[in-house]
Formats: structure tokens, sequence, C-alpha cells
């Protein structure tokens, strides 16, 4: 169970590090928060 935890927080890093510097079309980002439910934050 330990390892599932660790391979999680691994996968979120990578994804996160991949949005910071791969990710630069902030319309496309924008649009994928709205889908996901954040359109009241952007608002």
């Amino acid at each position: 169970m330990r390892w599932w935890v660790a391979v999680c927080s691994l996968v979120f890093a990578i994804g996160t590090a991949i949005q910071n510097f791969v990710v630069i079309d902030h319309d496309l980002v924008a649009r994928a928060a709205f889908l996901a439910g954040a359109h009241s934050v952007l608002s």
C-alpha cells in the first residue's frame, strides 16, 4: 500500500512539472479547468 502512495505522488509531481513547463496554451488550460468544473474560480 505504501508503494502505491509513492507512485501516485511521483505521477502527480511529474504531471505538475509537465503542466508548468510544457503546457503554455493558456486557453487550453482554461478550457480544461472549465470542463473540470473550476469555472467559478476562473470567473
